[in-house]
């Protein structure tokens, strides 16, 4: 009895010794699994409230140039691809590409720039980025950009993906604080020009054509400088090679955007090129000096020649309308460099068509600039005439260039009408003021 009792006994002791024992092992393992998770959590960190941001460069009729930022120092792994469909939202989009298995490299750099061929020409997409952890696990802000390819284009201009052309509203060059600044970074150093172009007139198939024009606006400008001037320059002379910071300067307010053309030394398109963004040239608040030239002036020339007339605002700081010379109903934009106060007069078309009357028909009208060998045509490009200077009674309008060698010494400047090619001037010349001639305020 007492040894079976004791076997029994024993047994249950055995068993409950068992079941302590298997709770244990239930218990270790538990925790084991519990210390498994915590590692893989320290191993993916919770990730920062980052926002995503992302700007269009190049855009080709099959590709598309990108450039993906945050706003964060710390790295930030994400995935960006690019769709055409342009209704569902952007989270949902992230979703679908992380459920299909489709996201398998992820990017961190910040500022990083790709290029995405095999587009479609002619047609919408959008470029979507999020922020995606190494587990698929989605975060911070995602963005979005939506463009259209570019139509096949038949004149043979291409993007340049080594070239980006950028506006800042300001920049600091040399010192000196800048208004109206482009950045072109060149990575390739190829030759190139740049023009500036009204936003609501560029159009991808008129590249070419902006092109030849700025072409010919070099080679007038680089014949015209070698008929005059020594050494000689060249077409090469005239181009940019490397990146730069360029100051630029716009006739009046308004949307812009900026293109480079590439061409080759001796002056020939080779096809490249790169336009910045649309931005906007805002006007500036006009300065006491700038207001002071406003109003109405008498000229009174050396020869004793007079007229009056009248300074209008064009573009603050930068530009003013000269009404009434030659008593003409001919509007004259004059310069203006608000570092030195003073005034410069070029040549220019100051109207296209104009209607004569009977025995006349309709002509192009220029201002142009006068010396003892006559006038200088102005259609092939435009010079300087005249500038301001302080003289010892007030401001003089003199020959623009006196200082410099072989610069024509003009002494009148006039309005001459171009009629099938035969040049006809409205006034005589002892009616117009000559130069150097005095400019009084009225």
């Amino acid at each position: 009895m007492a040894s079976r009792a004791s076997g029994e006994v024993s047994r249950g002791i055995v068993a409950r010794a068992y079941v302590s024992i298997s709770r244990i092992a239930l218990i270790v393992v538990l925790s084991l699994l519990l210390l498994v998770a915590c590692r893989r959590d320290e191993v993916e960190p919770s990730m920062p409230a980052v926002e995503f941001g992302v700007k269009l460069g190049c855009i080709e009729h099959d590709s598309v140039v990108v450039e993906v930022s945050y706003d964060s120092d710390a790295e930030c792994s994400w995935y960006g691809f690019v769709t055409t469909d342009l209704t569902t939202p952007a989270a949902d989009l992230v979703n679908e590409e992380l459920s299909s298995g489709r996201v398998s490299v992820l990017q961190s750099a910040n500022g990083y720039i790709i290029t995405i061929g095999g587009l479609e020409h002619d047609t919408q997409y959008r470029y979507v980025v999020a922020g995606v952890t190494k587990r698929g696990r989605v975060y911070g802000v995602p963005a979005e950009v939506r463009f259209r390819t570019e139509r096949v284009d038949e004149y043979g201009m291409k993007c340049n993906g080594e070239w980006k052309l950028s506006y800042m509203s300001s920049e600091w060059i040399d010192g000196t604080k800048v208004e109206n600044v482009l950045e072109m970074v060149n990575r390739d150093r190829k030759f190139y020009s740049i023009a500036i172009i009204a936003d609501n007139q560029y159009n991808i198939n008129s590249l070419r054509a902006e092109a030849e024009a700025l072409r010919s606006d070099i080679a007038a400008y680089v014949e015209a400088y070698n008929a005059q001037y020594s050494p000689a320059i060249k077409f090469e002379d005239m181009l940019y090679r490397y990146s730069s910071m360029l100051p630029i300067e716009v006739d009046m307010p308004g949307r812009y955007r900026a293109v480079a053309f590439g061409f080759d030394a001796k002056g020939t398109i080779t096809g490249d090129y790169a336009v910045s963004s649309s931005f906007l040239i805002r006007e500036q608040a006009a300065s006491e000096a700038y207001e002071a030239w406003l109003g109405d002036w008498r000229v009174v020339g050396a020869n004793g020649a007079e007229y009056s007339v009248m300074l209008e605002a064009r573009m603050a700081n930068r530009s003013f309308l000269l009404k009434g010379w030659e008593a003409l109903p001919f509007d004259i934009v004059v310069e203006y460099d608000a570092a030195s106060d003073a005034l410069t007069i070029a040549s220019q078309c100051v109207a296209e068509g104009y209607d004569l009357g009977a025995g006349y028909g309709k002509a192009d009208i220029y201002l142009v600039g006068g010396d003892k060998e006559g006038y200088y045509d102005a259609t092939a490009g435009d010079y300087y005439i005249a500038a301001s200077v302080a003289g010892d009674s007030g401001a003089m309008l003199v020959g623009y260039g006196a200082d410099i060698e072989g610069y024509p010494a003009f002494e009148q400047m006039f309005f001459m009408a171009d009629i099938a090619g035969k040049w006809y001037a409205f006034s005589d010349e002892a009616d117009i003021p000559s130069l150097p001639a005095e400019l009084r305020s009225e």
